[in-house]
């Protein structure tokens, strides 16, 4: 199953740093980066960039100019990447409507994939705070301050 191959280390694993003057793995080139909302995503995607350029490395983006994700609107496929130079890409790490058929037709097939996960209760949190300007249904919801419009919420969801 392609979610068995998902991988959740850090960073020393994924890039093969030295630990105690040893390789503890061998350092990856192919990465597909599952970009989440409010995890600490855009700090990961950020070491993902460095590496990419450092090594020379080719990146999956967004064809629309100037566009930092691809389109939510449809399913990832190949055909939202602009074209490679060298016709494969090593890096896919943007935000994008996750489709694993469109990523293994873009990716490599030794890609390793890359995920965080985070406490869904934080998570809704931190949405709620960050997106309460942009979201009506969280406007709606009474409360001071984010603990108790979190708990109005959760006390009448509706």
């Amino acid at each position: 199953m392609w979610w068995t191959s998902w991988l959740l280390v850090s960073s020393s694993h994924v890039f093969g740093n030295k630990i105690n003057g040893k390789h503890e793995c061998e350092p990856h080139k192919n990465i597909f980066f599952l970009k989440t909302h409010k995890a600490g995503s855009t700090t990961l995607q950020n070491v993902l960039l460095r590496y990419g350029e450092a090594n020379s490395l080719t990146f999956a983006l967004p064809k629309q100019p100037g566009a930092h994700v691809f389109n939510y609107n449809l399913k990832f496929n190949n055909d939202l990447v602009r074209p490679s130079p060298s016709g494969s890409y090593n890096i896919l790490c943007n935000h994008l409507h996750f489709d694993e058929k469109g990523v293994k037709e873009t990716m490599p097939q030794d890609t390793k994939n890359i995920a965080i996960v985070r406490n869904p209760l934080d998570l809704f949190e931190s949405i709620m705070s960050y997106y309460t300007e942009e979201v009506r249904a969280f406007q709606r919801i009474p409360g001071r301050d984010i603990q108790s419009r979190m708990k109005n919420f959760l006390d009448e969801p509706s």
